[in-house]
């Protein structure tokens, strides 16, 4: 790239100083007035539709490494791009599914500031000097005009009234509040670039000087002014995980600090949250557990405690600390309370809250690459852990002298624990909470073949209200600040209507939301369920009461969500025995089904085919696996809608009680900290 043309710059971290961490983060700002931030990759296999098809056999739309399928084979000789990594006649690629943002304003700035502080403090890393850097041409500083500062929580808009242990001294690091306009111009060192006029103004006159044969070249006015009038108008907020050693706090602000603003808000909008939660991550690794070093609950922090928090840290590193899933629980807990209260009462009014609270949480089907990896078995387990793997024991934990009783529990079971205990049934606990993940399908040949979608989005829907989206997944490595690097936008309504800007129904009832919030859960929605959004196309945003609108009535979530999800998971479960399911209870049977899929995909002869009747002997008689014919799920195809299916919760639940999913000292990957796979 530095090749191409004299403007172009490249920057990487120094190599060596960081082992464990990433910068993950994923933004692209064009003249610091739009900036996209999001989830994806600019990657080869990245590409893909809404449709998500598995098969391009006529290389349409995805030409070489962008056929990608981790199962079957990885990237390699990534200089020849066009070079295929696997037979495209026979095999199904894995599709892609990303969410990104694009966002203009003053909060595009802020995202151009961010950029600003990570290129300084590689760059001061890399000790270059000015005169190295006109001599290579490759390096220089920037500066942009005013500074991040400390704010406490409260300014940043995540209040404590839900008493979260463990955050009480979370600190925020932004370059303004959402609703203060950044009105300092663009500035950089040696006369580079030089701005001069205030964004929020229509004419604003702008030069760029850069180094090399360019030098002097006028620029248009920065882009916002002109573009299509089809956006939203919303307030965004730049969120962040961040540190000393991946943004250089300690060069900029008198002594190092964390950020973990993502997480913060977070747990704000969960505890907040009236109706609904729609998540779409890529992992779902979190704790339900107290996340404070204050164990004994005495409201202090002793030295013992302060030694027990860092022998953990480095000991112990597979402890989750990030709540992210305890919020849920104890958010859902409250919703059964108030569901109970509700349906015991006698005189019910309009007035009454009723406890309809739906939490839906959609995640890959298994981790990117092999289920066989060693890597990915230890992601599951740490997934699977936090979803179903903890039983909620018979008395709450109290400790010694803390007054408050603390649950601990998967996610789970804990609201199986809380339906049982309040509404007399742990089988209502998809009343709710949903998991869910996607696939798709497509005939090779005569063959029907399914493939899970990666999803690799990050983004939160709250109300059809607020939204956060951005890189960050939900577990450690992201959420702590500490890790790896990441960059969101949280988008509240706007400023003339705080409240929100369109009124629609949840659970029948009269509900602000958002013009931007409901219009993207809406479109995911027909996208997962195979629904046609009546909204798509049209110039403005309303409510439509169909199957899309209203997503907490029993009439859309049970009749439509929950009956698509399980409809399609029946289906899979009969003749794609290969997907991974609640049948698999141990790798062996897995691996079974693998591998007689795998020959019915691509058939053999002589000892493969011998090997293929002995394994479906095997399935069939030791695991009392019903296999059919693969041929006949074609006449079944057509009754799959959408890429739905229920997430198999016990998906290898035998190996996981027996801690089998975890490396072994014996495994590459067993000498590496567990905080890497978390």
């Amino acid at each position: 790239m530095l090749l191409q043309h004299p403007n172009i710059r490249v920057l990487r971290h120094p190599q060596g100083t960081i082992t464990l961490w990433s910068h993950h983060e994923k933004l692209c700002v064009v003249d610091q007035a739009v900036a996209y931030i999001g989830g994806i990759d600019l990657a080869f296999g990245r590409y893909d539709t809404p449709d998500h098809p598995i098969k391009d056999a006529e290389c349409r739309f995805v030409p070489g490494k962008d056929l990608y399928n981790p199962r079957i084979a990885g990237f390699d000789e990534l200089d020849k791009p066009y070079q295929e990594l696997f037979d495209r006649q026979h095999n199904p690629r894995m599709p892609w599914h990303d969410i990104s943002f694009c966002v203009t304003g003053p909060a595009a700035r802020d995202a151009a500031q961010h950029f600003v502080q990570r290129w300084n403090n590689h760059q001061k890393d890399m000790m270059v000097s000015t005169d190295a850097c006109d001599n290579d041409a490759s390096f220089m500083s920037l500066s942009l005009g005013g500074e991040l500062h400390r704010v406490n929580s409260k300014s940043f808009g995540v209040h404590r009234r839900y008493g979260y242990e463990g955050h009480e001294d979370d600190c925020c690091y932004v370059s303004r509040s959402q609703l203060r306009c950044l009105g300092s111009c663009l500035q950089m060192s040696r006369d580079r670039i030089s701005c001069c006029g205030d964004m929020t103004q229509d004419k604003v006159d702008n030069e760029m000087r850069v180094c090399g044969p360019a030098r002097g070249h006028r620029v248009p006015p920065l882009p916002g002014h002109g573009l299509k009038k089809c956006h939203h108008s919303v307030r965004a907020q730049v969120l962040r995980s961040g540190s000393d050693w991946s943004i250089g706090t300690s060069k900029n602000s008198g002594g190092a600090w964390t950020e973990n603003s993502i997480h913060q808000a977070y747990l704000h909008e969960i505890m907040h949250a009236e109706r609904m939660v729609y998540i779409e991550n890529q992992f779902f690794i979190s704790s339900t557990a107290n996340a404070s070093p204050d164990t004994d609950g005495d409201g202090t922090v002793d030295s013992y405690e302060l030694m027990s928090e860092e022998v953990g840290t480095v000991f112990s590193s597979d402890v989750i600390r990030n709540q992210i899933a305890d919020a849920l629980a104890r958010r859902i807990e409250k919703a059964v309370t108030t569901k109970a209260a509700y349906e015991a009462c006698a005189n019910k009014t309009s007035e009454m809250q009723d406890g309809e609270f739906r939490v839906i949480l959609i995640v890959p089907n298994f981790p990117e690459g092999a289920v066989t990896d060693v890597s990915v078995q230890a992601v599951l387990h740490y997934t699977l852990m936090t979803l179903i793997g903890v039983e909620v024991p018979d008395k709450e934990l109290v400790y010694d002298t803390c007054a408050d009783a603390r649950r601990v529990g998967s996610l789970v079971k804990r609201v199986q624990a809380a339906c049982q205990r309040e509404l007399g049934s742990e089988a209502r606990w998809s009343e709710f909470l949903s998991v869910n993940c996607l696939r798709n399908h497509a005939v090779f040949g005569h063959v029907p073949v399914m493939n899970q979608i990666y999803v690799h989005a990050k983004v939160m829907i709250v109300d059809d209200r607020v939204c956060i989206c951005g890189s960050a997944n939900i577990n450690e490595r992201s959420q702590l600040g500490s890790r790896d690097s990441e960059l969101a936008y949280r988008i509240l309504p706007p400023l003339d209507n705080l409240e929100g800007d369109l009124e629609i129904k949840m659970n029948g009832k009269p509900h602000m939301a958002t013009k931007f919030a409901h219009s993207l859960r809406r479109s995911l929605w027909a996208e997962h369920l195979g629904i046609e959004d009546e909204l798509s196309g049209r110039p403005g945003v309303e409510f439509i009461d169909d199957m899309l609108g209203d997503p907490v009535c029993d009439g859309n979530y049970k009749s439509v969500w929950l009956k698509v999800a399980q409809a399609n998971t029946a289906i899979c479960r009969k003749f794609f025995l290969e997907q991974p399911g609640n049948h698999h209870c141990d790798l062996e049977t897995y691996n079974l089904c693998r591998s007689v899929a795998d020959y019915e995909i691509n058939p053999g002869c002589g000892d493969a085919e011998r090997q293929y009747r002995e394994n479906v002997a095997t399935l069939r008689g030791k695991h009392e696996l019903e296999v059919q014919p693969r041929a006949q799920a074609l006449k079944h195809l057509e009754r799959l809608r959408g890429h739905l299916y229920e997430y198999p919760l016990y998906f290898l639940n035998r190996d996981l009680m027996e801690g089998n999913l975890k490396p072994s000292f014996g495994d590459a990957e067993g000498v590496i900290p567990a905080m890497t796979f978390t």
